[in-house]
């Protein structure tokens, strides 16, 4: 079995091929933040991945549109997208010390990447948005079941009612909030293994797998079993500073 390099979080290369699908969420990412784009909107993406998103933001010559990414194998990448269209990239930060001043930016949107929510306030100006969509933390556990290793149960507590909590004590007005419980399906080992490579974080010991070994496991398992449906639960917060 060929063996595919993943970057990014971009996944449409194995939806377009008919190797994996997923069930629909009832809110619609990319319109739910076009709707908070306005020209001359100062824009921050935590954890762009490979730029992906942003690249096909319209009108983003009108925007002023900067993004962060920690993961290494992405940043190439995403400098590469941002540097296209204007963007700024930076690398070199952490959750709570992000490079940036006071009231900055009108708009600060988050897709499944860790945040400081008291320094997404401090960087939002008054009246500015944030917006996040993040993957609650009891999704993807089969995956490990079924390659026989430990999942990292350090984000089990993660969901929507958590989530909300961090808001409590912050002067955040909360517009919008939506949760759902959905699936992934994987119809081959190798689309699988692309997405496994893309998350490392989801099990313990990732540095140690041995992928031959792995990619012989999941043939196995694609042999004798047409699919596999992985829990995907997802869930919204869009506030206002």
């Amino acid at each position: 079995m060929q063996e595919e390099k993943a970057t990014g979080w971009d996944f449409s290369y194995l939806t377009n091929t008919g190797r994996m699908m997923e069930s629909p969420l009832p809110w619609n990412y990319f319109i739910m933040i076009g709707r908070y784009l306005k020209p001359g909107c100062t824009l921050l993406d935590l954890g762009t991945g490979g730029g992906e998103f942003l690249s096909l933001l319209p009108d983003k010559e009108q925007l002023r549109i900067y993004a962060t990414e920690g993961y290494l194998p992405n940043v190439e990448l995403a400098q590469k997208k941002l540097r296209s269209f204007g963007g700024t990239l930076v690398h070199d930060y952490t959750d709570d010390n992000l490079p940036f001043d006071d009231n900055y930016f009108d708009l600060v949107i988050d897709r499944h990447e860790s945040y400081d929510l008291k320094e997404v306030y401090r960087i939002l100006k008054p009246g500015g948005y944030f917006i996040t969509q993040q993957v609650d933390g009891r999704s993807d556990l089969s995956i490990a079941e079924v390659l026989k290793v430990k999942a990292n149960e350090e984000f089990l507590h993660w969901n929507i009612d958590y989530a909300l909590l961090q808001f409590a004590p912050l002067p955040f007005n909360i517009i919008h909030q939506e949760e759902d419980t959905g699936f992934m399906r994987f119809y081959d080992a190798g689309a699988l293994l692309f997405y496994i490579r893309s998350m490392p974080y989801l099990f313990e010991e990732y540095d140690r797998f041995d992928f031959t070994q792995l990619s012989a496991l999941l043939s196995d398992y694609f042999a004798m079993n047409t699919f596999l449906d992985v829990r995907k639960d997802r869930f919204v917060i869009i506030a206002q500073k």
